[in-house]
């Protein structure tokens, strides 16, 4: 069963960091028009708890961010699950087939092995499925560049992991292709 205690705890971290960061340029936010937010995402295929946490947080109209790994495994219930959570206004993102992890892939692999065995399998399983898919969450948000080159192919949106608000500064791993 979900810690919500432990959530809680993810989620105020991000919070902190959200404003640590929006607080650098807020003076050309406050004339944009845009509103401000908090960004949750959920990763693997703890659908159950997802939905749990959909049910408790629904009244709030809050949307998230489900990064789904090993589809082609899930059960028919859980597909349904994910599905719903879309329809719901949710993004589901795609979060590999397998897990793997893409740059120690690759060392041993070919750039088209990896997305033949990695990529294309859940992706198209989950599209078959009825999913609208745009986005793809490295697994252990390990990437490079070699690697997006190839997954923009497939996605408009790549994300993946980098540590420390310095390095967030010198390097924007969010790619929108859009």
């Amino acid at each position: 069963m979900i810690s919500w205690s432990k959530i809680l705890k993810r989620i105020t971290l991000f919070v902190i960091l959200g404003l640590v960061t929006a607080c650098e340029d807020i003076s050309s936010l406050e004339n944009s028009g845009l509103k401000s937010g908090v960004v949750l995402t959920f990763d693997d295929y703890a659908v159950e708890d997802w939905v749990l946490a959909d049910s408790i947080f629904q009244k709030e109209n809050w949307k998230a961010t489900f990064c789904v790994t090993k589809f082609p495994e899930l059960s028919e219930e859980r597909k349904k699950e994910i599905l719903f959570l879309q329809t719901q206004g949710h993004e589901i993102a795609f979060h590999g087939t397998h897990h793997v992890d893409a740059k120690k892939y690759v060392l041993t692999h070919t750039i088209n092995d990896y997305i033949e065995y990695e990529v294309l399998p859940g992706l198209n399983e989950m599209q078959d499925y009825g999913l609208d898919i745009t986005s793809f969450v490295y697994p252990h948000g390990k990437r490079s560049t070699f690697t997006d080159s190839f997954l923009l192919n497939y996605f408009s949106i790549l994300r993946g992991t980098t540590y420390g608000i310095n390095f967030l500064k010198k390097n924007k791993f969010f790619i929108n292709q859009k």
